[in-house]
């Protein structure tokens, strides 16, 4: 008997404590009991009739069950035949797994020879390019060195060929000044405190003493005059005389006339210069 039996049972037996204690209760209360034994009667139908319909209800939701068990029986041998294959399957990806891993180590440990291989070529990279950057330095050091003597041998070449066209030039400076004073009746090789430059001034006063004759003249030391040199002395287009410089000053000198080459009456406001040209 199984489940749903044993209910309907006890449920039976519920039923017939029912109806002993509503019995009970009719032969204690001493009212209508035909009444009542028709009613309890109805209702004993009532509830045979739900108990049939209940084991009706239960033979088919025995049939059901049944079905359903069979049904699942065969989804289990279904499962379990999958579970089978399913197993076959695990067994190979198992293996599959321990050939990987296998793999997988060996790769792992070709990795790490690799990575130290790797790490030691780094290292040595690093080195080399220390030692190339250490070369490059000293390259770059070298040529800035020859670019800078280089620089330095083209600024003398130029400062040399600026010297010899300076010297050329110079050259032909002092050959012309050389022509030049030859033919102003100078020595080329004077002292410039021995040359007369050429200046003008006019006489600013004259004194006699004795027999002597001083003039003073605007130009002095500042114009390039010294003791000694002379001045030629004239009025338009006369000329006067010659005079020799005795002192000097800045802006002023003082000058004695040389008797030999007095050729008229000195005074104030003559012109005199230390070359005449009277052109």
């Amino acid at each position: 008997m199984n489940f749903i039996g044993k209910i309907f049972v006890v449920f039976i037996f519920i039923m017939s404590i029912i109806f002993m204690t509503l019995a009970a209760v009719v032969y204690s209360t001493h009212r209508d009991w035909q009444a009542k034994a028709n009613t309890a009667q109805t209702q004993l139908t009532q509830a045979q009739n739900r108990l049939s319909q209940k084991e009706s209800e239960f033979e088919r939701l025995q049939s059901e069950l049944e079905a359903q068990r069979e049904a699942a029986l065969q989804q289990v041998r279904k499962l379990e035949s999958e579970r089978d294959v399913l197993a076959g399957r695990t067994t190979n990806l198992q293996r599959e797994v321990d050939d990987l891993r296998g793999e997988w180590t060996e790769a792992t440990a070709a990795v790490a020879s690799t990575q130290q291989s790797i790490n030691n070529t780094t290292e040595e990279n690093q080195q080399l390019r220390g030692d190339i950057r250490v070369a490059l330095n000293e390259t770059d050091e070298a040529i800035n060195r020859a670019l800078a003597a280089t620089d330095e041998l083209h600024q003398a070449q130029r400062q040399l060929e600026n010297t010899i066209e300076q010297r050329t030039s110079l050259l032909a400076q002092v050959g012309e000044m050389t022509s030049v004073m030859e033919a102003e009746g100078l020595d080329p090789s004077a002292t410039m405190d021995d040359v007369t430059p050429r200046v003008d001034g006019v006489v600013t006063g004259v004194a006699r003493r004795g027999s002597t004759i001083l003039i003073q003249v605007s130009i002095g030391e500042d114009d390039g005059l010294r003791k000694g040199h002379t001045v030629e002395i004239f009025r338009g287009t006369r000329y006067l005389g010659r005079a020799e410089i005795l002192s000097t000053e800045p802006d002023r000198a003082i000058g004695r006339i040389d008797p030999r080459f007095q050729e008229g009456r000195i005074q104030e406001s003559d012109r005199v210069a230390t070359r005449l040209n009277l052109g």
